[in-house]
């Protein structure tokens, strides 16, 4: 049954390929297709004169300054032949793909156009008067993806794809393309990828691609540095009260791990760390503890954390003021003097008792 299945997919491969095989024999004309015509593949002006071997040629004396798009069609209709793809510079052969891209080019003044399609080999050149320009060179891409994609892909399109969905798979991320194609998608073949990535300059000679978890990308055309950066550990002093707890620990991640969950007991609510850590929980281990603490200004020597009943938390990077249970307060000064004047009155009528006697 597999090998019957796998025949049967050949078969329909070849007969995918040899429809879009373009027989020059099978065409009537050949037109330029664009916004010099209206999109109108039917255009008498802008038909092709066939050459040999299925090379077809038109040439545009004078052609206005501005902005123009096309394509190759043929018989009048998109569905005989509908090839595009990418300009690469005057007199510079491109690649041709069926469906692809609008063909683009820009004339600064008026100008003299020739285009020349090979159909059979999927081939054209636009040359602007007699300037033959270089061909573009190559850009060498550094890719790096999530871990957990597994695989990756590269695929571009324009002048050049680098044959069907996903594209090329890199081993290690590093892959050299020409450097004219108009976007790429990286992925790792099993659906997951990347954004249009659309804006890399093709000026540059390598480009380092860091594509993130949700799919977006940074791009730099510097080697990322291989050092990792020492951070300026300091020791941090950390007071925590929590007098509806009774017991207090104190769990710290990233980069730093104080042991398991729930972290470190703290003796008297006092614990000293480096200030390296991401966040911070409080908890009692019995359960109740604080949000994620990432909010503590780490380049403090000290700060203090009151934990309240719902679990909130206050910071603050100066010692408490504690009542002093010595001193008296103002309901402390009422009792005494309520107190003194009770005796003074107390004393007053011992007093005056004393006189009737």
């Amino acid at each position: 049954m597999k090998k019957l299945i796998a025949i049967v997919m050949a078969v329909v491969l070849c007969l995918c390929a040899m429809a879009l095989t373009v027989s020059a024999e099978s065409l009537e004309y050949v037109t330029v297709t664009g916004t010099m015509n209206g999109w109108n593949p039917a255009s008498e002006a802008d038909r092709m004169t066939p050459q040999a071997d299925g090379v077809y040629i038109i040439t545009y004396e004078n052609m206005a300054a501005g902005s123009y798009e096309f394509k190759f069609t043929a018989n009048g209709n998109w569905s005989d032949l509908d090839l595009g793809g990418s300009f690469l510079g005057s007199g510079v052969e491109s690649d041709l793909f069926w469906g692809g891209s609008n063909i683009c080019f820009t004339l600064e003044e008026a100008q003299s156009v020739t285009i020349s399609l090979d159909v059979v080999n999927y081939k054209f050149t636009l040359t602007i008067g007699d300037l033959v320009d270089e061909m573009p060179a190559d850009i060498q891409l550094h890719v790096s993806v999530p871990a957990f994609w597994g695989a990756t892909y590269v695929y571009v399109w324009g002048p050049e794809h680098l044959g069907t969905w996903p594209g090329t798979q890199t081993e290690t991320g590093d892959l050299s393309v020409i450097a004219a194609f108009e976007g790429m998608v990286i992925s790792n073949g099993n659906g997951t990828q990347s954004w249009d990535i659309k804006d890399i300059d093709l000026t540059k000679e390598e480009v380092w691609i860091t594509v993130n978890e949700d799919g977006s990308y940074t791009l730099s055309y510097e080697a990322p540095s291989t050092e990792e950066p020492t951070p300026d550990a300091r020791p941090i002093k950390i007071n925590v009260m929590a007098d509806h707890w009774k017991a207090i620990y104190a769990y710290t991640y990233n980069p730093q791990l104080d042991g398991t969950w729930p972290g470190t007991l703290l003796e008297n609510g006092v614990f000293e760390t480096l200030n390296i850590f991401e966040g911070l929980v409080l908890n009692n281990g019995e359960g109740q503890q604080t949000a994620d603490i990432k909010d503590i200004d780490l380049s403090k020597a000290e700060v203090w954390i009151t934990v309240h009943a719902d679990n909130s938390y206050t910071i603050s990077y100066e010692a408490p003021i504690v009542d002093d249970p010595n001193t008296p307060t103002g309901d402390n000064i009422l009792s005494v003097f309520m107190v003194l004047v009770l005796s003074v009155a107390g004393l007053c009528v011992i007093a005056s008792k004393k006189k009737e006697t």
